[in-house]
């Protein structure tokens, strides 16, 4: 669902997924963070890139870790950021 959400997001903004410039897209982030520790679905770091605004980091080094927790990832930042 959220990998597909991405996609289509993309396409529509191009390649440079420019957000609108009434978000500060440096809060984005932090606030999806707070949300996931409050809510206590799970525990993401995340930092500016290239001078850019934060993204989430990621490394997966478990080969327990399936598509479908991939999947509940990216599924739980996109519902916890649905009203920003």
């Amino acid at each position: 669902m959220a990998r597909e959400h991405l996609r289509m997001e993309q396409k529509k903004r191009g390649k440079n997924m420019l957000w609108p410039k009434a978000l500060n897209c440096m809060k984005v982030a932090p606030i999806i963070k707070e949300r996931m520790m409050k809510k206590g679905s799970m525990m993401l770091g995340y930092q500016p890139h290239q001078g850019k605004v934060n993204f989430f980091r990621q490394v997966v080094i478990s080969p327990h870790v399936s598509r479908e927790d991939m999947d509940f990832l990216l599924d739980e930042i996109e519902l916890l950021a649905k009203d920003l």
